[in-house]
């Protein structure tokens, strides 16, 4: 799982930095974990690192329970309303976000690249 995070991370970030921007990127990680959690809180660890280095304006987003899909759901219809240019997630259970992401393309909130 480690591995997975950090090429995801690294590729975003590698994507993202090879982008000519004019305005800092805003990008939300909402995954399914909550901040007492070591894993993740070095994930958060080299997310800020990341983001630093390309300047993007990044936020976590934690749950309260560990391992809440609920939780990570109302996360990422938080940072769908903050309208970032990124969003990135864990997928803890194959079919927990297709609601969301259905109702949110039909709306025109999202957008596929």
């Amino acid at each position: 799982m480690k591995l997975k995070v950090t090429a995801l991370v690294a590729a975003l970030m590698t994507t993202v930095s090879s982008m000519a921007m004019a305005d800092e990127l805003k990008i939300v990680f909402a995954h399914h974990s909550s901040a007492s959690n070591t894993f993740w809180q070095a994930v958060k660890k080299g997310y800020d690192d990341a983001c630093g280095k390309v300047a993007a304006d990044c936020q976590m987003l934690f749950t309260q329970t560990e391992g809440s899909v609920p939780e990570q759901l109302a996360n990422i219809e938080a940072a769908i309303a903050q309208k970032p240019d990124a969003i990135l997630t864990s997928i803890v259970d194959n079919a927990a976000l297709d609601e969301v992401i259905k109702a949110h393309a039909m709306l025109g909130s999202l957008s596929s690249p």
